[in-house]
C-alpha cells in the first residue's frame, strides 16, 4: 500500500478530497481555493501514527502529526516562506518524530512527542546522516572540525576531526532538497 494513501484517507476523514497528482504526489484545494500538495518523502507512518509535511501554491509550509488519539498541526519556523521550506528527513523513532527541514538560511533539526516540538538549528546547508548522527558544517566554518548532533539523544556531540570525517566518508556535504538525507 501506498504511504500516501494513509494522507488521502486521513484527508478524507477531514472531508478534503485529495488526489493523486503523480505516483509520488497528491493535490488538494482548500476552500479559499489554494492548491496543497504533499510528496511520498514527506510521510512518516507508524501503527496508529502518521505524520505528513505539506506545501501550498502560497508558500505556506505545515507539519500535521496525528499519533495515536493526539492530533496537532505545526508551522516550521522559517525566515521567510517564500525562498522556500523543504523536508529533508521525516520518521517515527520509538514514540517520538524526527523532522528535519531546510529554509532560507538554516536547517531545523525537530523532536516531536506528545504536541511538544523541540528544535535544534544551524546556519547552513551542509549535512549528512549515519544512523542516530548527524554530521553537520555551518556556513563559512572552517575549524577543522565537524559538528554531531545525536537524534535519539537530542543533543549535540562532541566535534569530529574533519579528516576523520573524510576517512570515514561521514563529511557533510550539501544537502540536495529533492533527494533529501541519505540513511546509511
Amino acid at each position: 500500500m501506498n504511504i500516501l494513501n494513509n494522507v488521502i484517507e486521513t484527508l478524507r476523514s477531514e472531508n478534503i478530497s485529495a488526489f493523486y497528482e503523480e505516483e509520488w504526489r497528491i493535490t488538494w484545494k482548500d476552500n479559499s481555493n489554494i492548491e496543497h500538495y504533499v510528496n511520498e518523502s514527506n510521510v512518516a507512518y507508524s501503527a496508529n501514527r502518521l505524520a505528513w509535511f505539506q506545501s501550498d501554491l502560497d508558500s505556506q509550509h505545515l507539519l500535521r502529526v496525528f499519533d495515536n488519539n493526539l492530533n496537532f498541526n505545526w508551522e516550521p519556523i522559517t525566515h521567510n516562506p517564500v525562498f522556500g521550506c523543504d523536508c529533508l528527513f521525516i520518521k517515527w523513532y520509538n514514540d517520538y518524530l524526527i523532522f528535519i527541514y531546510i529554509e532560507k538560511h538554516d536547517i531545523y533539526i525537530c523532536s516531536i512527542k506528545n504536541g511538544k516540538v523541540e528544535t535544534f538549528n544551524f546556519h547552513g546547508d551542509q549535512i549528512i546522516k549515519r544512523g542516530d548522527v548527524i554530521y553537520f558544517k555551518e556556513y563559512g566554518e572552517d575549524t577543522g572540525f565537524i559538528q554531531r548532533f545525536h537524534l535519539s539523544k537530542f543533543s549535540l556531540l562532541e566535534p569530529l576531526l574533519s579528516e576523520q570525517a573524510c576517512s570515514e566518508n561521514i563529511y557533510p556535504g550539501s544537502v540536495d532538497v529533492i533527494i533529501g538525507l541519505e540513511e546509511k
